[in-house]
């Protein structure tokens, strides 16, 4: 059996590769910068409070506490770049329906609208006032495809059902 995608599957994915794009090479930049000033003050800062840690608390206190915290930040570098990935994809996953739920509307619009202006076109030339039939025409041509979206027909959610129930039917 063959795959085939709609016009519209192929649309949104070249959108979100474009929109992904333009994020990697628009934050990239502040991102490095970022972390080019925060990690030298961060390492400095480490050093100075490690000395101070040891010679208050005593080399096995400080060395379980470094350990102790190279582990929480261990945990925090993974889990908040997942964390981030996630609502990201989630919000990526939303967009994407958002666009397809108004390209769904959109098209129809603009396709009654584009038909509604080529038949008043077509009667203002033969009545010599097309500068009223062409934006009547693409009105009611965008209502009705407004209308044909939202009553266009949606395909049936299949409903599961308990396996003694397909046995029955097979029987």
């Amino acid at each position: 059996m063959e795959n085939m995608h709609s016009t519209g599957h192929l649309l949104r994915k070249v959108a979100m590769m474009t929109l992904i794009g333009f994020l990697v090479i628009t934050l990239a930049g502040p991102i490095f910068a970022l972390l080019g000033v925060i990690l030298p003050f961060a390492l400095v800062g480490f050093l100075v409070w490690a000395v101070v840690r040891g010679i208050m608390l005593g080399p096995v206190v400080v060395g379980r506490i470094i350990g102790n915290t190279a582990r929480a930040v261990g945990r925090t570098a993974v889990a908040l770049p997942l964390w981030f990935a996630r609502r990201v994809r989630s919000g990526i996953g939303l967009l994407g329906r958002l666009v397809m739920s108004a390209a769904g509307v959109i098209f129809p619009v603009a396709a009654g609208a584009a038909v509604g202006a080529i038949l008043g076109m077509l009667g203002g030339e033969q009545y010599h006032d097309a500068d009223m039939r062409v934006p009547a025409g693409a009105l009611i041509g965008a209502g009705i495809g407004l209308i044909a979206a939202f009553w266009g027909s949606r395909p049936a959610a299949s409903v599961a059902r308990p396996a003694h129930e397909t046995l029955e039917r097979a029987v």
